[in-house]
C-alpha cells in the first residue's frame, strides 16, 4: 500500500482577499499547492461556526457551516451583490481578526439577500429550495435558533423569556417578521454548502482528500442543545447538570473542565441514535474522512458536576461505545479517524480495533518518557495516522528549543544522531520515512515556524487561539518541485 502524507492547516488560517481564509480562489490555490508538492491529504478542522475564543470546538451548530468562509467574490459572480459591496477589510499581521471580519462579511451577505428573491436566477432559486428541503432535519431548527439569537441581541438561548427558551413551547405566526431572518440564515447556509461542493469537487479532481473533524461535544448555547434537550443532561430549568472536561494530568493539575454539556446516552439509545446518525451521515457527505474528536468519550467519559470550578472532582462514567459505532459505523466502515489521544484505556483501543478505526500517534508524545513509547515512529504502522503535532501541540521548532536534557538525549540515543544534527526539519524527514500509512504534518512545521505562529492552547480562551494566519509570502518559500522530489524519495509521492 502506498504511503501518503498530508498537510494539517484550517481554512480559516489561509490569507483570504477579506482577512480570513475563505471557499473560493485562495482555496483552490492551496489545493493546487498541495497537489503540486505531491500530498495527499489535507486536514482542515471543524468548518462549524466559532464559538468562545473563536474556537471551532465550541460551536453553536453541529450541522452549519462558519458564514465568514464564504468568498463574496462568488457571491457578486452569481449577480447578488456588486463589487463596490464588497466586504472592507482590516488586516492585522499574520492573525485572523474575528470581530472586523465577521461584520463586515455580516453586512454584506445580508446586502446580498435583500436582493435574492429578485436577483438570483431561476435555477439558483430551484437550488436553494432543493437545498432547504434536503437539509430541513437541521437545518430548520438552526435558523429559527440564530434568528431568535438576533432578537435576542445574541443572548445564549437559556437566557430568553420562557415562550423562546423553551423549544416545544414555540409558535411562530406566518406575519412575524422573525420568518424574514429565518430565511436569511437558510441563505447562508445554502451559499456556505453551495461553495463547499465545489471545494470538494475541485479537490477531488487533484486526487486531494479532505480531513474533516467531528468534535466529541456542542456548546450549551447551541441550536442542537436548544431544539434537543432532552438528549442532554440537563436539569427541568434547562440549566446544566454535569459537565465534560479530562481529569487532571501532567499538563493540568486541575484537569480541564470545558464546560460543555453531556450527553443523556439513554435517551440517545431510545432513539436508535439519530441525532449521531444524522450527524456522521452530513460530516461523510462533506469529507472523504473525518476524525473523530476526544474518541475516548464514547467508552467512558469524564463528568464534573456543573457548579464545580474544576474538574479535579469528576468522574469516569460509562458510555455504549459499541452500540453507537454499530448505528453509525457498521464493521467494514470507512472514513473515521479516531482521536486517541491522552489517558486512554485498554477498553477504548480495544473498541477502537474491533471497528478498524485508524488511530493517532504524535510524535512530540514519543521522547522524554518510556523507552518504548507507543508514539515512537518504529511503532507507528500502515493504521496509525503520524502528526508532529496537531492544532493543541506546540509547533515543533519551539517544542524542540524547549525540550528537556532527557528529551534531547531521548532524541540523540534513538537516532543515534549528535546533538548538531537535530533540528525540526531533520526530525520530519525521519518522520516521513516512518511505516506510517498516512504522515501529517502542520504547515507550520512544514515551513519551521517558531512560537508565534501556534494555533491553539488547550484549556485558555484568548484572541491568539485561532488567529494565526499563513500568508501568501510565507507559502511561496516552499519549493513545490523539490517538496514532490522529497516525498518521492521517501515513497511518499507517485
Amino acid at each position: 500500500m502506498k504511503r501518503k502524507t498530508g498537510i494539517l492547516c484550517p481554512i480559516a488560517s489561509l490569507n483570504g482577499e477579506f482577512g480570513i481564509g475563505q471557499l473560493g480562489k485562495t482555496t483552490f490555490d492551496f489545493i493546487d499547492f498541495l497537489s503540486d508538492c505531491g500530498y495527499t491529504h489535507w486536514q482542515i478542522l471543524p468548518i462549524n461556526p466559532v464559538g468562545a475564543g473563536n474556537s471551532p470546538y465550541s460551536s453553536p451548530s453541529a450541522f452549519a457551516g462558519y458564514f465568514a468562509l464564504i468568498d463574496p467574490l462568488l457571491v457578486v459572480e452569481l449577480q447578488l451583490a456588486s463589487s463596490v459591496q464588497l466586504p472592507s477589510i482590516y488586516r492585522k499581521q499574520n492573525k485572523v481578526h474575528y470581530p472586523s471580519v465577521e461584520e463586515s462579511m455580516e453586512k454584506f451577505l445580508r446586502s446580498a439577500f435583500g436582493t435574492f428573491f429578485q436577483k438570483a436566477s431561476r435555477k439558483l432559486l430551484t437550488s436553494f429550495d432543493l437545498f432547504s428541503s434536503k437539509n430541513a432535519q437541521w437545518l430548520n431548527d438552526y435558523a429559527l435558533y440564530a434568528a431568535l439569537k438576533e432578537m435576542h441581541h445574541q443572548k445564549p438561548w437559556y437566557e430568553w423569556p420562557e415562550e423562546f427558551k423553551f423549544y416545544k413551547n414555540i409558535k411562530i405566526k406566518a406575519d412575524d417578521g422573525i420568518r424574514e431572518e429565518i430565511e436569511y440564515h437558510k441563505f447562508v447556509q445554502f451559499l456556505f454548502f453551495w461553495q463547499w461542493d465545489d471545494v470538494k469537487q475541485y479537490a477531488k479532481k487533484k486526487d486531494i482528500s479532505i480531513i474533516g473533524d467531528m468534535p466529541i461535544y456542542v456548546s450549551h448555547d447551541s441550536a442542537d442543545v436548544w431544539s434537543k434537550t432532552e438528549l442532554f443532561e440537563l436539569n427541568d430549568d434547562l440549566s446544566l447538570r454535569n459537565v465534560a472536561g479530562v481529569p487532571p494530568d501532567f499538563f493540568a493539575q486541575d484537569g480541564q473542565l470545558w464546560g460543555f454539556p453531556i450527553y443523556d446516552w439513554e435517551q440517545h439509545k431510545k432513539t436508535g441514535f439519530q441525532w449521531w446518525k444524522s450527524r456522521w451521515s452530513h460530516l461523510r457527505n462533506m469529507f472523504d474522512l473525518v476524525r473523530f474528536d476526544h474518541f475516548r468519550a464514547i467508552e467512558a467519559y469524564w463528568s464534573v458536576p456543573a457548579d464545580h470550578d474544576t474538574a479535579r472532582y469528576g468522574q469516569w462514567i460509562k458510555a455504549p461505545g459499541k452500540e453507537l459505532l454499530e448505528a453509525i459505523y457498521p464493521k467494514d466502515s470507512k472514513g473515521m479517524i479516531a482521536e486517541n489521544l491522552g489517558d486512554i484505556s485498554n477498553e477504548v483501543e480495544e473498541l477502537r480495533e474491533e471497528y478498524h478505526i485508524p488511530g493517532m500517534k504524535i510524535f512530540q508524545f514519543a521522547f522524554g518518557g518510556h523507552i518504548i513509547s507507543e508514539h515512537l515512529p518504529h511503532f507507528s504502522g500502515m493504521d496509525d495516522i503520524y502528526y508532529t503535532g496537531t492544532h493543541d501541540n506546540d509547533v515543533l521548532k519551539n517544542w524542540l528549543a524547549q525540550a528537556t536534557e532527557e528529551q534531547l538525549n531521548h532524541i540523540k540515543n534513538y537516532y543515534g544522531a549528535s546533538a548538531d544534527m537535530i533540528n525540526s526539519l531533520w526530525l520530519i524527514d525521519r518522520i516521513l520515512s516512518s511505516g506510517a500509512h498516512l504522515v501529517i504534518i502542520p504547515i507550520q512545521d512544514i515551513l519551521n515556524l517558531g512560537e508565534e505562529s501556534r494555533m491553539n492552547i488547550p484549556g485558555t480562551v484568548s484572541d491568539e487561539n485561532w488567529s494565526w494566519q499563513l500568508s501568501k509570502e510565507l507559502l511561496s518559500q516552499i519549493d513545490r518541485e523539490e517538496m514532490a522530489e522529497k516525498l518521492r524519495f521517501f515513497g511518499r509521492n507517485s
